[in-house]
């Protein structure tokens, strides 16, 4: 069928339909705009025009208010007759914008008064406005406020330290000993009322916001909380382990039913990963071996797809099994080699439904869509083993974060990968770690945290973090997002050289949504 050579658009303003071309609009009349769930279809009525000959087709475009990147489709017969009602459904994907932040102008934008004293809030619950990019910086934590000396900070930028409905968040001191606090750093469950475990990683339940799950010897728990304390249930012994362990990058599945262990046999040999299923309490498989972490033949880093498919990042790059990232079935069979070199990833759903990762190819091309292999993140369907998207092109050091999935937004947040003396060091200190040219170095994004659309049409830069992040592990920001989407969390020290932790951080919250 032809395609009229005209191009005409219906768009929604203030809920009416308005069709518009080169020679003539007028106003279709009011347009029933019905988004269902996760904004992935919507339903467009409108009434009939005479004035479209026989077998022409009308191009329509749906603009979602309040959405970024909306777009759909669909087609429907058109009676000859006057006023003949017709329906026409329409598929199509759309987030939320965030409530703050600027959309990228790709330009490298300088930290404002980076050398200069620009204190973070003073005490918990303060919040500062971001004076570039217009986000609200709210402080979690103060210095020695949980544990005497001891800084504080987060877990990692793909588990996410919020609860299921965003109103706790999960914190680590410098010495490893966790608590919750709520989102204005008030302090629900102190360190001492928090249960002992073998990992700091202690995943949420991503329904059930009392709830969180945690290891220790060789059983897997269900913390409740209750006020200020947690009641502790056994869920699974491992009979047959000495130990269990939970990850300490690995989130829980995002229906909460399937969650990776590393178990140590207690007849010796090396470690093998266990898939549980606490909604049913069931192994369903421990036969993959992964080695003692971060050794030469060991895992460094696990990560669960909602499939319940494990990301496995080798401790060792190369392209033969057992080395760089891999990605096996839940029965613990290798399923695809994919990255020989490995970086920061994260996992997740996509806005059309498909289980991804995100990653950069470096230098595998099969799974690149960005214009750099190497300095850059590409979306990768796992079920058809190909590229889907280029997520963002010329990134510095970086951590991503998707704990949102499927609802659309991927958080980045960037880091100095250099040693001091670079442009990201303390000039807190004597002599000044900060190197001398530090503004003509200073690369595009530096030190920012970035809200990306899944598909990589949308960027907005919320930040800058402000931590001197060259200077040790801790000091990187790993920010992370809420599964609603409404929140990010990071680390930073502020340019804060004096404290007397060598690691030390404070945590920072910022409202997107």
């Amino acid at each position: 069928m032809p395609v009229d050579s005209k191009t005409e658009s219906v768009v929604q303003e203030d809920n009416l339909l308005r069709i518009v071309d080169a020679s003539k609009a007028f106003q279709a009349g009011p347009g029933a705009i019905t988004n269902t769930q996760r904004a992935k279809a919507a339903f467009v009525s409108f009434g009939g025009r005479s004035g479209y000959m026989p077998g022409r087709v009308m191009l329509i475009v749906i603009l979602l208010a309040g959405l970024v990147g909306a777009c759909g489709s669909g087609s429907t017969p058109v009676p000859s007759a006057p006023s003949s009602p017709n329906v026409v459904s329409l598929s199509g994907t759309g987030v939320t914008a965030p409530l703050c932040g600027k959309p990228d102008d790709r330009l490298v934008h300088v930290a404002p008064n980076y050398t200069l004293s620009l204190a973070p809030p003073v005490g918990i619950g303060q919040t500062l406005v971001d004076t570039q990019y217009g986000c609200p910086i709210t402080r979690l934590t103060t210095f020695a406020e949980f544990r005497p000396g001891m800084g504080n900070h987060h877990n990692y930028s793909t588990i996410t330290p919020f609860n299921a409905d965003s109103s706790r968040v999960m914190l680590l001191t410098s010495d490893g000993w966790l608590t919750i606090v709520d989102i204005q750093g008030n302090v629900v469950v102190p360190v001492a009322n928090m249960p002992a475990m073998n990992s700091p990683d202690a995943p949420w339940d991503p329904t059930n916001p009392a709830v969180f799950y945690f290891t220790n010897s060789n059983q897997f728990f269900k913390g409740t909380i209750s006020r200020s304390t947690v009641a502790t249930t056994v869920l699974h012994t491992f009979t047959g382990y000495t130990s269990v362990l939970a990850p300490d990058q690995e989130d829980l599945s995002d229906d909460g039913c399937k969650y990776w262990l590393v178990g140590a046999p207690s007849g010796g040999g090396a470690p093998v990963g266990i898939l549980y299923n606490p909604c049913t309490d069931t192994v369903v498989s421990q036969s993959l071996v992964v080695g003692v972490k971060d050794s030469s033949t060991g895992w460094h880093k696990i990560q669960i797809f909602p499939s319940g498919k494990m990301l496995m990042t080798w401790n060792s790059n190369g392209a033969t099994n057992g080395t760089g990232g891999e990605i096996y079935n839940t029965d613990g069979t290798l399923y695809w080699h994919l990255y020989d070199i490995t970086a920061h990833n994260e996992v997740g759903i996509d806005l059309a439904g498909r289980e991804v990762v995100i990653g950069t190819a470096n230098g595998k091309l099969s799974i690149n869509a960005c214009g750099d292999a190497w300095k850059s993140l590409t979306v990768v369907d796992i079920n058809a083993r190909a590229p889907v998207n280029c997520l963002m092109n010329n990134i510095v050091g970086w951590h991503v974060s998707y704990r949102d999935s499927p609802k659309g937004w991927v958080l980045l947040s960037m880091f100095d990968m250099g040693t001091c003396p670079d442009y990201s060091c303390f000039d807190t200190t004597s002599p000044n770690r900060l190197a001398s040219n530090w503004q003509s170095i200073w690369p595009l994004y530096g030190e920012e945290l970035l809200l990306v659309k899944i598909d990589g049409t949308a960027v907005y830069r919320l930040a800058h973090h402000r931590s001197r992040s060259a200077e040790y592990y801790w000091a990187q920001p790993h920010a992370v997002i809420s599964r609603d989407g409404r929140y990010v969390v990071w680390d930073s020290n502020f340019d804060i050289s004096s404290i007397g932790d060598a690691n030390y951080a404070d945590v920072y919250l910022t409202r997107v949504q």
